[in-house]
């Protein structure tokens, strides 16, 4: 008789060669174990009605829970432990809810506990996600071919989501079945037993929600990363309402709620943008977004550094405010401009935008100069190149989605940049360079690029997943767009008329570079869609052919 196919190869569905190990989890690397054979499902609540008129149950058994399965076995805990630092490397900074002491009691307890169980295979999920090589040695080459290791941790995150999802799901069946007490006459009783009581609310299952999300996100799949944000949210509302103290920002796991909160709102905001999904949690009370700073509350064990940077996230998502998100709407499939039911987005209320964001931006370069001149603290109270590179992009992307709703309305000008007044917001006089035609290509691209060539380690952006990359991807994609845009008739009169030709020419050939170093940047990311990549490489070959560039190394520059 043949051998049972081994657990790797049955969670994904392939054929098991047999053999110890088998030759697909040999080449990939996975834990090879055969688990015995599962007995035949049965009615769980007409059984233990039988037991039970039988004197074979009591309340005892029913509540405990069965062993660990085998295939759980084959991730040893010292695989579990060995991401610890990865996590708190990557993960925790922006996610500082559940940190690593948490996890190495969980870790401990996940035999017999299956809520830890989920949730340790849920941070193992995420971790793993973040943690694989995001980048390709071809700088230059427009189509980045995964590496083997990260087909394999990709193989490997699916295999962790699938154990976290089965506990996160077992959890609920357990909670129902050992509830409530019925009397046994019927079946229907029984059945009333496992939908009686609520379903357990706990901070480590909204974790194990958030960590299931992130991890579907980098297989691209936002309908399912959606459902399970929601799903969170729908436990952090009723925590609202059985727990309306911890709500209002007192008792024990205030601090922590509070944050997981803001993690859940900045999750859904970026889910309404990249996939157009709702967005219903509101700003926490005393937040909107409105020059009213985001205040976390005090807890000695988030590192100081971490709630600093995590404070700034939040208050650069605030700027996504409702009526962002109402304008946002309104570009929807079809629609080429906001609904003309709405007042127009006001050139004031574009301004207001990007001078909050011109006030984030003047706020952390700040902390990064006190940072410079106190470098024995820096490790106490700075922010991680990690964290600099996030709020930065995050900020230009922000940038590029004010400036698309400008577009969207006709409010942007094509004046040159130089009649722009960086910094200013309202009055008649004081236009911000933010209502420019060419504001992505010429202030948002040359600070890219900026960040790029100060930053230590490529992996600063790579290793924070799918969702900084996507910011990468809108941003250049929005320069390529405003570069190869023709000229108007009244344009090309204006530039010759008031002697730009030589300027333009130069500025022109500045920001087509500064564009291809940002391709070639933005395509070493395996995260990125050959579609996106093979629309970026497009956009430079129409310019070369544009303004007439020479090529190098088989690309415009």
């Amino acid at each position: 008789m043949s051998r049972r196919a081994c657990e790797s190869c049955r969670i994904r569905k392939v054929k098991c060669s047999s053999g110890q190990p088998c030759s697909q989890c040999a080449q990939l690397g996975l834990p090879c174990a055969v688990v015995a054979g599962r007995p035949k499902r049965n009615n769980p609540v007409r059984g233990r009605l039988i037991a039970k008129a039988r004197g074979e149950d009591d309340d005892d058994s029913a509540r405990s829970l069965p062993p660990v399965a085998p295939s759980l076995a084959s991730f040893s805990p010292a695989f579990f432990f060995d991401l610890l630092p990865a996590f708190e490397q990557l993960v925790y900074p922006f996610n500082p809810v559940i940190c690593p002491d948490d996890l190495y009691h969980a870790i401990h307890a996940m035999d017999d506990s299956v809520e830890d169980r989920a949730l340790v295979f849920a941070f193992a999920a995420a971790t793993v996600f973040l943690a694989a090589d995001e980048t390709s040695n071809a700088m230059l080459s427009p189509s980045v071919v995964p590496s083997p290791g990260r087909r394999a941790a990709r193989t490997q995150v699916e295999t962790l989501v699938q154990h976290s999802l089965d506990a996160h799901k077992r959890l609920d069946s357990l909670h129902g079945l050992g509830g409530a007490k019925d009397n046994g006459d019927n079946e229907d009783d029984g059945m009333r037993t496992a939908v009686a009581e609520e379903p357990p609310v706990t901070i480590k299952r909204i974790v194990t929600c958030i960590f299931l999300e992130i991890s579907m996100m980098g297989f691209r799949n936002y309908t399912r990363s959606f459902s399970l944000l929601r799903e969170a949210i729908t436990m952090l509302q009723i925590i609202q309402v059985r727990h309306p103290a911890t709500a209002a920002g007192s008792g024990e796991d205030a601090a922590r709620y509070q944050r997981l909160y803001w993690e859940a709102f900045i999750h859904e905001r970026f889910l309404t943008i990249a996939a157009g999904y709702p967005s219903i949690l509101p700003p926490l009370p005393g937040t909107n977004g409105q020059g009213h700073k985001v205040s976390l509350l005090p807890d000695p064990t988030v590192p100081a550094h971490i709630k600093l940077g995590f404070g700034r996230l939040v208050q650069l998502f605030l700027v996504m405010d409702e009526q962002f998100l109402k304008y946002w709407g309104q570009q929807g499939p079809g629609q080429t401009t906001l609904g003309d039911d709405d007042a127009s987005v006001a050139v004031a209320w574009i301004e207001a935008k990007q001078a909050q964001l011109d006030i984030d931006e003047a706020e952390v370069q700040q902390i990064a100069n006190a940072n410079a001149n106190d470098n024995a603290n820096m490790s106490d109270s700075g922010l991680t190149e990690l964290q600099h590179a996030d709020l930065f992009i995050t900020r230009l992307w922000l940038r590029t989605l004010v400036w698309q709703l400008a577009l969207a309305r006709g409010l942007l000008r094509s004046d040159p940049a130089a009649h722009y007044h960086p910094g200013h917001s309202g009055g008649h006089n004081a236009v911000h360079e933010g209502l420019s035609l060419h504001f992505p290509a010429q202030r948002l691209s040359a600070q890219l690029r900026l960040l790029v060539s100060r930053l230590a380690s490529v992996a600063s952006i790579g290793q924070q997943g799918s969702g900084i990359v996507q910011k990468l991807f809108e941003i250049t994609s929005t320069i390529a767009d405003v570069l190869t845009l023709p000229r108007s008739i009244e344009q090309q009169e204006t530039i010759q008329r008031e002697g730009y030709e030589g300027y333009e020419g130069q500025q022109t050939q500045h920001d087509v570079t500064d564009f291809v170093f940002l391709v070639q940047f933005v395509s070493q990311f395996a995260r990125i869609r050959e579609q996106q990549k093979a629309y970026l490489w497009d956009k430079v070959d129409q310019l070369r052919a544009q303004h007439g560039l020479e090529s190098a190394g088989g690309h415009a520059v």
